[in-house]
């Protein structure tokens, strides 16, 4: 069986020119990684895989996940396609 998140998040740019969202992850408790889904481009707001942000915008949008049930997952942010810079944060599901 599996479960839908909706993580609702701001994305910000932060460097001098135009970049690309980096892909954002679900990792469970055993180092699975789990990719956006590829249905999420239907929900209102989505943050798409392949969405640009000028220097100094944001974007307030929500990443879809479709994961298998009983699991704890984190979500695995990079700091950019060239970046070797990641952080997991915990979720608390409501």
């Amino acid at each position: 069986m599996q479960i839908i998140y909706f993580i609702r998040l701001t994305v910000r740019n932060d460097e001098n020119k135009a970049r690309m969202i980096p892909p954002l992850k679900l990792v469970d408790e055993n180092n699975a990684e789990y990719e956006a889904s590829s249905k999420g481009w239907a929900v209102k707001e989505s943050i798409g895989i392949i969405t640009t942000l000028n220097p100094g915008v944001q974007k307030k949008g929500t990443a879809v996940f479709d994961v298998p049930k009983g699991h704890v997952y984190k979500l695995k942010i990079s700091g950019g396609y060239f970046s070797a810079e990641d952080t997991l944060i915990n979720l608390s599901p409501k």
